[in-house]
């Protein structure tokens, strides 16, 4: 329970706006790693960053699991294509995440992506 309550708008407003929070998180975490991996190889210490899940590697410690946020991403673009909006950078982070998948990594932290970006 809560103290409040937010009307948003008709039935499925809410799991919309979830959707596109997750496109967007998806984004940016596809961004956060290939910096970070892109950053290691150039020797810029990853010490001083604010990303300790990634630089400890430490992916056990769910926040939220790759499975999941791959789930959403692939509603949200689902949503796109209804109503026919383009949604490249999205696709291409959806992919990285699919692969991360088969990579054995479902039940990590969505953070695990890093290792992805290594290969």
């Amino acid at each position: 329970m809560g103290k409040s309550a937010i009307f948003l708008g008709e039935v499925g407003y809410a799991t919309k706006i979830n959707l596109i929070l997750q496109l967007i998180r998806g984004v940016c975490l596809v961004g956060l790693a290939e910096g970070l991996a892109l950053a290691e190889r150039c020797g810029v210490s990853l010490e001083q960053g604010k990303a300790n899940i990634i630089i400890e590697k430490n992916f056990g410690n769910v926040e939220q699991s790759l499975q999941n946020l791959q789930k959403d991403m692939k509603l949200g673009l689902e949503l796109s294509n209804q109503i026919g909006q383009p949604m490249e950078l999205a696709s291409a982070a959806n992919e990285i995440f699919k692969h991360c998948r088969r990579l054995d990594f479902s039940n990590q932290d969505a953070s695990c992506i890093y290792m992805r970006t290594r290969f």
